[in-house]
């Protein structure tokens, strides 16, 4: 979550946010291939929603599939291009967000820029 923008953001603050966005935006685009590559995203059954992070998560290890088969068929990207790996950070990952955490969380990731 952003910081709110009351006119009073550091520097860093504001860099947070403009990454966060970018970012975000970015997340969305992806998830705008994979529904338009697995179209099954579009009619997911909310009923059973213990099951619905099981095919998200199947979609994108088949993309993910595709695009590595590709690469080794056309070559088109070298190794590590499409990388987009987050390393885990075991001290923003034991923060729990339901109690207040999620503030504590963005002020930890602040700091790392």
């Amino acid at each position: 979550m952003p910081y709110r923008d009351n006119g009073h953001l550091n520097g860093r603050q504001r860099r947070f946010n403009q990454r966060l966005n970018s970012q975000r935006a970015a997340i969305e685009m992806e998830f705008g291939l994979l529904k338009g590559k697995w179209r099954r995203l579009k009619y997911l059954n909310m009923l059973l929603a213990e099951k619905v992070p099981h095919v998200i998560s199947a979609c994108c290890i088949l993309h993910n599939f595709l695009l590595k088969n590709r690469d080794e068929d056309n070559n088109e990207m070298g190794p590590g291009e499409n990388d987009n790996q987050v390393e885990n950070d075991d001290v923003a990952n034991d923060i729990d967000e339901r109690n207040g955490g999620g503030a504590l969380k963005r002020d930890y990731l602040v700091t790392l820029i």
